[in-house]
């Protein structure tokens, strides 16, 4: 993957593998408002009582579907489909009910 211009649409989860003042906007996975700078430097651990990392705060990853707001970067595929952050929450949301009235 590879982001030279604003308003990029991401196609797949990626890892951050280089970037310059890379700002997204992951309003669209999170509800956030505010702009999320990436970085290409490793996430802290986590313990297994703790879980994984909350998407929020994910600073090395970019989410399909969020767009580049500013700078640029290139990224490794990490998830596609299914298998990414949208995909999971979409997999999540079709097993909802909807209430009959």
């Amino acid at each position: 993957w590879c982001a030279s211009t604003r308003a990029t649409r991401v196609p797949a989860d990626c890892r951050v593998a280089s970037c310059t003042k890379l700002m997204m906007d992951e309003s669209s996975l999170t509800g956030e408002t505010q702009l999320v700078p990436k970085t290409t430097e490793a996430l802290p651990p986590t313990s297994a009582a703790a879980g994984p990392t909350p998407v929020p705060e994910r600073h090395n990853l970019v989410f399909q579907g969020t767009l580049v707001c500013s700078g640029h970067g290139r990224g490794v595929v990490v998830a596609t489909g299914v298998r990414t952050e949208f995909g999971k929450t979409h997999e999540d949301m079709k097993d909802v009910e909807e209430r009959k009235t």
